[in-house]
């Protein structure tokens, strides 16, 4: 073989050497892409249920505060139905007590006429009795 022949057979050599190495360098650098977005998945993923969670977590948080405070409303309001049911009992038996208090004034009321009447009544039968007698 001549000199000119190895030549072109070590720079073929080296051409393929090189083109093979190119292609190991840019199957690496591929895997390596691939990688990089495997991580960036993973990550985003793994933000998403992060973010997911402490939502869900803020979400039982909040209706626990709104049972709480609904339920405290709930006591208040029944707390001030109890009040508004002892002031009406209270109404109720102030009339009750007016009612007989009031019955009672107009008993004595009437009792009080009747005696009146009877008294006028056997004075008007005294004046008789007595303009009869002269």
């Amino acid at each position: 073989m001549s000199r000119t022949s190895n030549i072109k057979i070590v720079l073929a050599a080296y051409a393929g050497a090189s083109v093979l190495a190119a292609c190991s360098q840019q199957a690496q650098e591929v895997s390596e892409r691939k990688s990089e977005i495997d991580k960036q998945e993973k990550a985003q993923l793994q933000m998403v249920d992060n973010k997911a969670q402490e939502l869900k977590h803020n979400v039982e948080t909040n209706k626990e505060m709104a049972l709480r405070d609904l339920e405290a409303q709930k006591k208040a309001l029944a707390a001030q139905a109890n009040a508004l049911n002892d002031e009406k009992a209270k109404v109720a038996a102030s009339a009750d007590y007016a009612n007989k208090n009031l019955n009672d004034q107009a008993a004595a009321c009437k009792t009080q006429i009747k005696a009146n009447v009877d008294a006028a009544k056997a004075q008007i039968d005294e004046t008789a009795r007595s303009s009869k007698v002269q």
